[in-house]
């Protein structure tokens, strides 16, 4: 019989065979090596399992027990009754998963977990749920997996504790003894065995701080080589002596905050440099961001250098251009606003006149990284909204110069861990304050049955002559998502608000048509504009004192938050309304959390809490391996760690490979977490 070796086919590997190595390869699994990384995503604690009558409304609960009833009341909805030695509870599914009737059949034995409801009777909404059987030991700690179609969590609690034991001591152990040591971490074969069998969920949760460790830490190597290839290019200079950076203030028409100028001295350190500046600047709605910008900008342009914005949206480029050109109004500097739809003959000229060198900044969407467009001398380039772009778009605009200078800017703040890892490569500047005269806005959670109410406030709010926004996630209704749609919100307001002209605007208009429902809202002709999130970033009407979202449980926080920028901008007190058809206690809370603060920093980590990093990042653009293994939203220490220890070990021993990456996809809905599993 050959020698085991982390690369035999998983197939091979006890309790595996044909069938389920096929459903192991779904998940990215081909190998006995790999299938030690498929790390569990829960586990039951079966010691916590609650007796039926002791639960509470609001508690997050496990309870074991026997399907007594099943009813399939209408097409996509199950209820179940559960039964334990104590009582009875029902467990309801709205939109229940087709294999849901395979498990929740009378006389099934479950685990259960979810968060009581109290209606006319006890129920825990959309539980997870755990088949058992009666063997299982009643004491146990139990992995719950990442699962596919023919594969189950019974048939991995038992072939990973054997195959950790055979092929574990066989991987080569790729962290430094050292650093081991020094953060008193598990040996790998150790921490594997801990992760997949532990003993107590202590024990789980040290195996999987050792593996999430090293993740962070050869992240952290990445990012550290990254960051010093930045500063071994080649830049040219922009030194800002103390007459060029009053000139450059005078410009502005307002006296910058201290943070802005804390922001000033940090842009103007970097840009004296030979090496391009490579920095973040993070802020709050309404903190000043363009300010920063524009002092770079003009910067690059006083040394005879071109500067170049790019914003995600038209309506966020032109805004841009309308606040820059007034504040460049008399001064040389040659402006221009390039869009994907400017007529050709005027976009040619204005290309022609950027590669001659007779524009000196120009504002713009996507249309800027196209191939055509040439710069005689960029010095400076500046991303706005920077999460809605791709690395690879960052790189195009900043590819348009020998190696230009590049400040990206954000208004939704970035929790510290994603800073540590997805942006570990950038000096961080940070407006954390606002500049006199914005308002805090009032925020209130308003449900179905308070309608007539809210839009009496809002009638209220036009008689006084303020104007409102309405914003749908949705152009169209659609069957795969339960939100209403702008089209039918837009209507609906018509026919609450019949003496009201009400605008609309959206996505699919032409770039003349939203710019002249934009123009006519800002300047007050219209009372009401009801929109879809196209207004998130670069809508700026001081008169607006309403912000109404519809289906607020469908946007993430940091969205929720960066419309309700939108008010508050003037003089007037401000109210975001938020209508919410929502269930589910996690929505609830994202919404309380938004009523409950004005802090973008603390709504940020709550997000990223709540939702994870993939839904906070969106789709991945940041070009850096994923994190399968750390948990950014708890992990922060072993980031700061990692960090340290990366500019102290920079280099992995050589001829160490990293340990193979776990797969993580979407779980199987039978595996819930329980109260303080890992």
């Amino acid at each position: 019989m050959p020698e085991p070796s982390p690369a035999d086919p998983v197939q091979f590997v006890k309790g595996i065979g044909p069938g389920r190595a096929a459903a192991l390869e779904r998940l990215g699994i081909r190998s006995a090596g790999a299938l030690l990384y498929h790390l569990p995503r829960a586990y039951l604690d079966r010691g916590a399992v609650r007796p039926v009558r002791s639960v509470r409304a609001g508690e997050l609960v496990m309870l074991q027990g026997t399907v007594e009833s099943v009813v399939v009341p209408r097409r996509g909805m199950l209820t179940a009754v559960l039964e334990d030695a104590s009582g009875r509870i029902e467990l309801v599914w709205f939109h229940a998963p087709p294999f849901l009737g395979k498990r929740i059949f009378p006389g099934a034995a479950l685990l259960v977990t979810g968060t009581v409801q109290i209606r006319r009777r006890p129920q825990i909404p959309h539980p997870e749920v755990e088949s058992l059987d009666e063997s299982s030991d009643p004491a146990a700690i139990l992995p719950c997996y990442p699962l596919t179609e023919g594969l189950t969590n019974r048939v991995l609690r038992a072939a990973l504790p054997p195959a950790v034991a055979r092929y574990a001591p066989l991987l080569k152990d790729t962290l430094e003894e050292v650093l081991r040591t020094r953060h008193g971490l598990l040996p790998l074969d150790e921490a594997l065995r801990a992760v997949h069998a532990p003993r107590t969920l202590a024990e789980a949760e040290a195996g999987r701080r050792r593996l999430a460790y090293e993740e962070c830490l050869a992240l952290q190597r990445v990012m550290a080589k990254r960051r010093q290839g930045v500063h071994r290019e080649e830049a040219v200079a922009l030194p800002v002596d103390d007459a060029l950076h009053a000139r450059i203030l005078q410009r502005l028409p307002f006296r910058p905050t201290a943070a802005q100028a804390r922001a000033f001295e940090e842009v103007r350190a970097d840009l004296a440099q030979a090496h391009p500046m490579n920095r973040m600047l993070q802020g709050d709605v309404g903190s000043g961001k363009t300010a920063v910008a524009a002092y770079a900008m003009l910067a690059a342009v006083a040394h005879q250098g071109q500067a170049a914005l790019l914003a995600p949206t038209e309506i966020l480029a032109e805004q841009h251009g309308r606040t820059l050109g007034a504040w460049l109004q008399g001064s040389r500097v040659r402006m221009a606003l390039l869009t994907g739809g400017l007529p050709a003959k005027e976009r040619r000229r204005m290309l022609s006149r950027l590669e001659d060198g007779n524009l000196d900044l120009i504002v713009g969407t996507h249309a800027l990284i196209d191939g055509s467009v040439r710069f005689r001398k960029l010095a400076l380039a500046v991303v706005d909204e920077q999460h809605k772009f791709g690395v690879l778009q960052r790189e195009a605009l900043a590819a348009k110069g020998p190696r230009p200078h590049l400040l990206i800017m954000t208004a939704t703040p970035i929790p510290r861990t994603l800073m540590l890892s997805v942006f570990g490569d950038l000096d961080v500047s940070t407006l954390d304050e606002l500049p006199p005269g914005r308002r805090a806005v009032e925020t209130r959670i308003v449900p179905e049955e308070d309608r007539a109410s809210a839009y009496a406030f809002v009638r209220r709010e036009i008689e006084s002559g303020r104007q409102a926004f309405f914003v749908a996630p949705l152009i169209d209704p659609s069957d795969r998502v339960a939100a209403k749609a702008a089209t039918l919100l837009h209507k609906e307001v018509e026919a609450a608000f019949p003496d009201c002209r009400v605008l609309f605007l959206h996505g699919r208009l032409p770039r003349a048509g939203k710019e002249q429902v934009m123009e006519d809202f800002r300047r007050g002709r219209a009372p009401i504009l009801v929109s879809t999130q196209v207004i998130e970033v670069g809508v700026d009407v001081p008169n607006a004192s309403v912000m109404a979202i519809e289906s607020a449980e469908r946007y993430g926080l940091a969205q929720l938050h960066q419309l309700r920028g939108r008010i508050g901008r003037g003089k007037h007190a401000s109210t975001c309304l938020l209508f919410s058809h929502a269930a589910e206690a996690e929505d609830l809370e994202r919404l309380r959390i938004l009523a409950s603060t004005q802090d973008g920093f603390r709504i940020s980590e709550e997000d990223l809490r709540l939702r994870g990093p993939g839904e906070f990042l969106g789709t991945r653009q940041h070009g850096l391996p994923e994190l399968r293994i750390a948990d950014l939203a708890k992990d922060l220490d072993l980031l700061i760690k990692a960090r340290q220890d990366a500019q102290s070990f920079p280099h992995r021993p050589s001829g160490s490979p990293a340990p193979p990456s776990p797969r993580r996809r979407p779980a199987d809905a039978g595996a819930p977490r329980p109260p303080g599993g890992s």
